[in-house]
């Protein structure tokens, strides 16, 4: 599981960083975009800390000498290079950001440095399911909820498929399971979801990826019309 960089302060629980994040974004761009935004900045927030020969972005972010958006694209081509399968999962930060003012994106970097990695990414997924209400089930399955499925079928080895895998929940707590109970079976276990929704696909791949690159593969398509 990927950590954030190390910053001494005590990390902000995920509802109070949904909360700050809201008060930034709201009335700049859609309330359907929210989610989208916090969580591929804080992707990106927590993956820079694999390119150290750069400074930290977050600070060149911040840096007035330099064009946010331009440092945020530098570090999206940076992860597209090294991950050649992912290149279609974050958007680039001009579609993502382009119309936020710079203060508002050295805001939101400033609350994302208090952030721990992996398990506040899920713990965020979860709070913008609740922020959103009814539409939330689209993306997001309690993780309760998950956690009993794949209880229930114990997978350890052989294939887990999810046919409408929203943003990777039930996979990420699959390949869990069996990294923690298969022994050398686990090896043997493969986890493939697809997903027709484009943000919901992207998320997942960003959720898995901040998992340290699990057995498991999305696809973005309509099941029902184009089994992958």
């Amino acid at each position: 599981m990927r950590d954030a960089p190390a910053t001494g302060k005590q990390p902000m629980a995920a509802v109070d960083l949904l909360r700050k994040a809201v008060d930034i974004l709201r009335g700049t761009v859609d309330e359907a975009d929210y989610k989208s935004i916090v969580l591929t900045l804080l992707y990106l927030h927590v993956l820079s800390s694999e390119f150290e020969q750069w400074d930290p972005l977050s600070e060149r972010v911040r840096n007035p000498d330099q064009d946010p958006v331009a440092v945020l694209d530098e570090m999206i081509d940076a992860v597209r290079r090294t991950r050649r399968d992912f290149a279609e999962a974050i958007p680039s930060a001009s579609e993502l950001i382009g119309g936020l003012e710079r203060r508002r994106i050295t805001e939101l970097f400033t609350i994302l440095e208090d952030s721990q990695g992996a398990a506040v990414y899920e713990d965020l997924l979860a709070e913008f399911a609740r922020f959103e209400g009814r539409k939330g089930g689209e993306f997001h399955t309690p993780r309760s909820v998950a956690r009993r499925l794949v209880e229930a079928l114990q997978p350890q080895q052989g294939r887990v498929y999810d046919p409408c895998c929203g943003s990777g929940g039930m996979l990420v707590q699959a390949a869990r399971f069996a990294a923690e109970h298969g022994g050398d079976q686990a090896a043997d276990l493969a986890c493939y979801g697809q997903e027709i929704n484009v943000q919901s696909w992207r998320l997942g791949r960003m959720n898995i990826d901040m998992h340290g690159r699990l057995p498991v593969e999305l696809g973005c398509a309509d099941t029902l019309a184009r089994d992958l």
